[in-house]
């Protein structure tokens, strides 16, 4: 894996944590993205839940970064439509979970959406290669990994968890523009929105909870009573 060429610029960590406490200004926010691209992630709760439970929503564009707590994402219309807008490109890594939370927490299958995981693959980078080791990869910088299974629920959340929850965002961008350099030369630039695509339809049909424990590795193995204690 080569580094990228100078032309793409990683924008450095801000130097103070930006959060947005109001519906009405997350729309403002929101209404300055133009035709950037918006770099989405969310951290959440699922250690002793069957649906995962919304703790934070990071979101970015161009070398503005912001923290929403979930209450104000889900108050705010302009972020609701733009999650379901086909038209506004969103940025992803490793998306099946941010998306599952989506659709059971504010009921909206994100349209628009790039998962740069995918991206990776297609580009030879690797076969589901974690998101940390691809910033270490491409531009030399080692996230802090302590707080990922941490408390996102709790409030306030520490210093540590905010840096981390911002440096999740803060490289989408330039290394969507990496990738698109290598799918270039291999012809696979449309190959990344449709097959993002193609996982998002995929990921929505699969949400039955009657069904969920076929999902399950080596439940076919148990005998017919055996499967349904199991269901």
């Amino acid at each position: 894996m080569t580094p990228p060429s100078p032309a793409v610029e990683v924008p450095p960590a801000p130097d103070r944590i930006n959060w947005i406490t109001e519906p009405s200004a997350l729309d403002e926010w929101l209404e300055g993205l133009g035709d950037s691209l918006l770099a989405l992630d969310t951290e959440f709760e699922r250690v002793n839940t069957f649906y995962p439970i919304p703790g934070l929503v990071q979101l970015g564009y161009d070398d503005n970064y912001c923290l929403v707590d979930p209450d104000v994402a889900e108050a705010s219309v302009r972020f609701k439509e733009l999650l379901a807008d086909p038209q506004t490109p969103k940025l992803l890594y490793a998306m099946s979970e941010d998306l599952e939370l989506f659709r059971h927490w504010l009921g909206i299958l994100p349209k628009g959406v790039i998962d740069l995981q995918i991206g990776a693959a297609l580009a030879g980078a690797g076969f589901s290669l974690g998101y940390a080791r691809l910033v270490e990869s491409l531009f030399g910088e080692t996230l802090d990994k302590s707080v990922t299974r941490s408390d996102w629920l709790a409030r306030p959340l520490s210093e540590a968890q905010q840096r981390y929850a911002v440096d999740d965002i803060r490289f989408l961008e330039p290394m969507y523009q990496w990738l698109l350099a290598g799918l270039e030369e291999r012809g696979l630039v449309y190959a990344l929105s449709e097959e993002s695509t193609r996982f998002a339809d995929e990921l929505a049909t699969q949400d039955d909870p009657e069904n969920h424990y076929l999902k399950l590795r080596g439940g076919w193995t148990l005998t017919p009573q055996q499967q349904g204690v199991l269901r």
